[in-house]
């Protein structure tokens, strides 16, 4: 029960975090170099998903977001591990996917103002922007494919039972 607690604290701590910088980035809109030629502050509207696929689908995203949104409470509640990195993927996951889901309906698009760049001598290259609820999706999603690959080496490096003779099974 712990877990789930902390799995759904997690999810709204990241969500209100999420929801506070994209009403405070809406509201300054700056343009804010923190790291010249490596980080910007800037405020975009992304109508599309990650990396800006899908652009202008806003239903399609819409109905996405509220299923894996079901999919993923429904994973915190009725998950039968124990490891607590499982509950704060999906918490991690569940967070982010609300937070966006909330700028789809609200705005109908995302609101994304963290930026990567790079400068190498006179040209840029640009890491696509992103936001608080993507960088939760994307640490819950790390988080979750570690966890699995550590269940799996766990699950195959069990001892196994020797087999028992014919005489002691029972029928």
């Amino acid at each position: 029960m712990k877990q789930r607690i902390f799995a759904l604290t997690l999810a709204l701590a990241l969500l209100a975090a999420d929801q506070l910088t994209k009403l405070w980035i809406s509201a300054v809109k700056p343009l804010t170099h923190v790291i010249p030629g490596f980080f910007t502050i800037h405020y975009v509207e992304n109508s599309g998903a990650a990396f800006g696929i899908l652009q202008g689908k806003q239903p399609f995203l819409i109905v996405v977001s509220v299923a894996a949104s079901g999919i993923l409470a429904g994973l915190i509640f009725y998950e039968r591990s124990s490891r607590w990195t499982m509950f704060a993927a999906l918490g991690c996951i569940l967070g982010g996917t609300v937070g966006n889901l909330i700028d789809r309906i609200r705005l109908r698009y995302v609101v994304d103002f963290l930026q990567f760049y790079l400068k190498l001598g006179e040209k840029y290259y640009y890491w696509p922007s992103f936001n608080i609820a993507d960088s939760a999706i994307s640490i819950g999603v790390g988080l979750l494919i570690l966890t699995m690959i550590l269940q799996e080496r766990e699950a195959t490096h069990q001892p196994q039972q020797p087999p028992t003779p014919m005489s002691e099974r029972s029928e």
